[in-house]
């Protein structure tokens, strides 16, 4: 009964990533790049970057499209890594989750902040 009901609630939402939790940040050395390593699930210890990001917006909803190099695949090949839509759909959410939260720490500033810019 339980699994007919989880084949019933397709609508639930997955569970977001958690910085800390799930990932963490990852410093590359000689590099501009920061990393992100996956801490937990299949892909716990697979370290990789996120490359040019862009948000595309089709019929009303916003798509990200970005590029990714992974550094160290893990127990994983770098080309299943690659090829598996299953890893990006989660370092997608990853991404995801870092957008919303960088944006919201900027919101709060633009909310506190009442003085307008000078553009002249």
């Amino acid at each position: 009964m339980e699994a007919l009901w989880d084949k019933l609630l397709f609508w639930k939402k997955p569970k977001k990533p958690e910085y800390g939790k799930d990932y963490t940040f990852y410093n590359i050395p000689e590099s501009d790049y920061t990393g992100i390593t996956i801490l937990t699930g299949k892909y716990r210890e697979v370290t990789y970057y996120y490359g040019t990001l862009q948000v595309q917006e089709q019929m009303g909803f916003a798509n990200l499209k970005f590029e990714y190099k992974v550094i160290d695949s893990g127990n994983h090949s770098e080309s299943d890594l690659n090829s598996s839509s299953d890893f990006v759909k989660i370092i997608g959410d990853i991404l995801t989750e870092i957008l919303i939260s960088e944006e919201a720490k900027h919101e709060s500033y633009r909310n506190d902040n009442t003085e307008e810019f000078d553009l002249q």
